[in-house]
């Protein structure tokens, strides 16, 4: 927490639809990996976003502990490719655009 704190200008955030289920996503990249995911997937792409938009604004103010453990991915779980999601990004009138491998600048988009 304690890196992307520092480097948060620089993470780039994706709001992703699965075309299985229509569901949408965010995670959260810094440098190519994915530093934070969200919890879970959200019907409308305005709660997905609102709720990335959340998570950016509370790192600055996220109150860090000694000794959590890093939760597994549960097994079973598919996970999720660019041949079945798509990436968007908030345009200038505040709607989500379809990208192509492509997202969100971290410290532009809260």
């Amino acid at each position: 927490m304690t890196r992307l704190r520092e480097q948060i200008a620089q993470a780039r955030g994706f709001l992703t639809m699965s075309d299985m289920t229509g569901s949408w996503t965010w995670r959260l990249e810094l440098e190519g990996r994915a530093v934070a995911v969200a919890g879970r997937a959200y019907q409308r792409h305005r709660e997905c976003q609102y709720n990335f938009s959340q998570f950016l604004a509370a790192v600055p103010v996220a109150q860090l502990t000694e000794g959590m453990p890093n939760r597994p991915r549960p097994r079973g779980l598919p996970l999720r490719g660019p041949a079945r999601s798509r990436s968007t990004r908030e345009g200038p009138d505040g709607e989500g655009h379809t990208l192509s491998r492509t997202g969100i600048g971290a410290g532009t988009s809260a």
